[in-house]
């Protein structure tokens, strides 16, 4: 990055941040039903549910590892590293887009 027409301030090139708005989005519970009822017949995710469910239920380190990134939510959400996970359904994906 080419800093080089940035003023110095102070002998320190001085930075200007832009602030950034963070709209709420409120939960869409119709999309949301249609997400958990689709979770089940997901094939990289449905065998697994019943591990998300019950956390004590014994599993081999191989499913152990795949699950790590994984959080169902108390109201039925799987996220994936903090996002949610949308399962394999092409007409809710091409809901989603659509939005």
């Amino acid at each position: 990055m080419d800093l080089s027409l940035l003023d110095e301030v102070e002998g320190h090139a001085a930075y200007v941040l832009n602030s950034t708005i963070i709209e709420s989005v409120g939960v869409d519970e119709e999309r949301a039903t249609t997400i958990r009822d689709a979770l089940p017949t997901d094939p990289e995710v449905g065998p697994y549910l019943r591990y998300l469910h019950d956390r004590s239920l014994p599993r081999e380190e191989d499913v152990n590892e795949f699950l790590q990134p994984f959080i169902l939510t108390p109201d039925g959400i799987l996220l994936c590293h903090g996002l949610v996970y949308i399962p394999a359904s092409d007409e809710l994906k091409l809901g989603l887009l659509q939005e």
